[in-house]
């Protein structure tokens, strides 16, 4: 087995069919159908199950698929790492919360401005599922906004920001200027997105408070969005609003002693970096 066949066997899994696969690597379709025989002859196992016009895995076609991909990223990873060895050039995969990427695209300018043979990757997801694929090796780098746990990380502090409520004018007529204490909004429709629930949840509990919430979701944009509409208080960070101004809404900033968040730059902990991961890292 080789690099060639896991790339071919990808390429199948990915395209659907062996027809479709075929024209995507540039090949005829019987070369194609007996390289994928020759690779379940000598795993001694079959990877697929086949159909009329289109393929499904078997259970160790699943496994298989999932190892091939790791192994193709691992070999163009190499690659890069030496490609880079001599200069700074080659491609660096970043992790971006959803949140953070406006604190890293000036970065990224600076950087590609001194070193213009690097390219960048940018993989946006949760925090949760960025640091598994950081862990992984899928990624060298991520950048994520706390809270978050995890023992095989290093980390390196970029930002420190408050938080903000964010609601309709009439809404906000019964709000404080600024709020000092979670029971201000005792008894107020709130809009929380679910990365955040559990802290703000601890919050209100410390000030005896069972919270009127109102809506739960899983992006803070969203959570920007039912506000306007005046179902109630989306509780986000700052910059999320400083970035996205919203002339539809009123905003209230929380006493930055009261709640807050850090970005952090993340790196897997002991794992040696390509040239391009290391000099980025350092950069901060």
């Amino acid at each position: 087995m080789d690099l060639k066949q896991c790339k071919y066997f990808v390429t199948v899994v990915e395209c659907g069919s062996i027809s479709k696969a075929a024209k995507k690597l540039h090949m005829a379709q019987p070369p194609l159908s007996i390289a994928m025989k020759s690779l379940e002859e000598e795993l001694n196992c079959t990877l697929f199950q086949r159909g009329r016009r289109t393929i499904t895995l078997s259970e160790a076609g699943i496994k298989f698929y999932a190892r091939a991909k790791q192994l193709l990223h691992h070999a163009e990873q190499m690659i890069n790492d030496f490609t880079s060895y001599e200069s700074l050039q080659g491609t660096l995969t970043i992790g971006l919360a959803s949140s953070v990427t406006d604190f890293i695209l000036s970065s990224i300018q600076s950087f590609h401005t001194e070193n213009p043979y690097v390219t960048f990757s940018l993989i946006e997801d949760n925090t949760y599922h960025l640091l598994d694929i950081l862990n992984n090796e899928e990624i060298e780098l991520a950048v994520v906004r706390t809270p978050y746990q995890s023992q095989n990380v290093d980390s390196k502090f970029i930002f420190s920001e408050g938080f903000c409520a964010l609601s309709s004018l009439q809404i906000s007529r019964t709000l404080p200027e600024k709020i000092t204490s979670f029971s201000q909004l005792s008894n107020k429709p709130i809009i929380i997105y679910r990365r955040w629930e559990k802290i703000l949840i601890d919050h209100f509990s410390s000030n005896h408070i069972q919270p009127n919430i109102v809506l739960k979701c899983d992006d803070a944009r969203t959570a920007i969005s039912v506000a306007k509409t005046g179902l109630g208080i989306a509780i986000v960070p700052n910059s999320i609003i400083n970035n996205h101004h919203e002339v539809q809404l009123e905003k209230i900033d929380f006493d930055k002693k009261l709640i807050s968040s850090e970005i952090h730059l993340l790196k897997k902990k002991n794992r040696t970096l390509s040239k391009v991961a290391e000099a980025f890292y350092r950069s901060f």
